[in-house]
């Protein structure tokens, strides 16, 4: 994770990153931007061996495993957008920035949210997730909270997979 701040808030920036974390960098071409530029593959990713989630059902449970946690992730679709929602393993403050929205481009799920939150300022938190196959997929988040004349940035690695399938 990187902070990217001054002052006092920096004392409390792990307990802000405990309430409105959630999943990826959204391009600045997609519908919901929030300004942040899409990342690159990951290391040792190649976009030729990806696969496609536009081609297969990527709906239903996921298990995450991430710098910050692991826990459970929803996938569904709602009107012409994909939700992704934090079932657990994330607190979320307020709740409403465990459910990210979004769509898929380029070979990526692409999703983020942003909300007003109870400390004060806003937060937005972003995924760009790569699938490997069906059952495995992984990618990048980031969350950032802005608010009082600073701003605080966390960028962390994700990884999916599909309950049971054994797949790493």
């Amino acid at each position: 994770m990187r902070y990217v701040g001054k002052g006092p808030l920096r004392a409390i920036a792990p307990r802000l990153l405990g309430c409105f974390l959630a999943l990826s960098l959204a391009p600045a071409a997609m519908a919901q931007d929030t300004g942040a530029e899409t990342p690159g593959l990951l290391p040792g990713m190649n976009r030729e061996t990806l696969v496609d989630p536009a081609t297969f059902d990527i709906s239903g449970g996921w298990e995450y495993t991430s710098e910050w946690g692991a826990g459970l992730i929803d996938i569904y679709q709602s009107g012409g957008s994909i939700v992704l929602e934090l079932v657990s393993g994330s607190t979320c403050d307020p709740a409403e920035m465990c459910t990210l929205t979004g769509g898929i481009e380029d070979k990526a799920l692409i999703v983020s949210v942003t909300a007003a939150v109870p400390q004060g300022g806003s937060a937005t938190s972003s995924f760009v997730i790569y699938f490997e196959s069906e059952n495995v997929a992984a990618g990048m988040g980031t969350s950032v909270w802005r608010g009082e004349g600073h701003e605080m940035r966390w960028d962390y690695l994700i990884n999916m997979q599909r309950p049971g399938t054994g797949e790493d």
